[in-house]
């Protein structure tokens, strides 16, 4: 059995404002998008100079529950506890858009 070893990241992530309710990895570029209380989705990606960009994907008025990208990680969607399913899409480069 392999042994896992915990460090500390090298840059953690910060943003969201209380309980962290659901994460994924995008397929197409291994950058988390991190949900909770705080009604805000973060979707974080490498910029290739050694800080990963946060960016805010807002537009829920409840907690976000759930977030699942597509197979090829173009598109994100996000349920939140105001009953409601936002589809955002998510470029290779720049602000992702949506979130109808």
């Amino acid at each position: 059995m392999d042994t896992l070893e915990i460090t500390e990241a090298e840059h953690p992530f910060t943003g969201i404002g209380g309980s962290v309710r659901a994460l994924e990895f995008s397929p197409a570029a291994c950058s988390p998008a991190v949900a909770g209380d705080d009604r805000t989705v973060w979707l974080t990606r490498d910029d290739g100079r050694n800080e990963p960009i946060s960016i805010a994907l807002t537009g829920h008025c409840d907690a976000v529950g759930g977030v699942a990208f597509s197979p090829a990680g173009s598109l994100l969607a996000t349920a939140s506890k105001d009953r409601t399913v936002r589809l955002w899409t998510v470029p290779a480069d720049g602000p992702a858009t949506g979130g109808t």
